[in-house]
């Protein structure tokens, strides 16, 4: 399990379990985005900017929503081209015999 946090303050490490990774970065910044989600096969998105200014708003609760799906979508794809690939591989070792 991962947690994307915009800085790992104590209080904010103190409220997650220890058996969290913590990823820091910002929604709004794809590159973190993508590290974040590599390896997951869930997600829950809890993030929302904390003002009405509309840049913040745009930010978080618009591009941070687009930046967190694609790169969930890379990593699926990414994930089941690599299993793909593994079947395709066990089909090969595998050889029928007639009786």
């Amino acid at each position: 399990m991962k947690a994307l946090v915009r800085k790992a303050d104590q209080e904010v490490v103190d409220l997650l379990p220890r058996s969290v990774e913590i990823v820091i970065g910002d929604v709004g910044d794809p590159t973190t985005v993508k590290a974040a989600v590599e390896g997951c096969n869930k997600i829950i998105y809890c993030a929302t900017a904390r003002s009405a200014i509309t840049g913040d708003l745009f930010r978080v609760d618009h591009r941070g929503v687009y930046n967190l799906t694609k790169a969930f979508q890379v990593c699926l794809h990414t994930f089941s081209t690599q299993t793909l690939k593994k079947e395709k591989e066990k089909q090969r070792d595998f050889v029928f015999l007639p009786s």
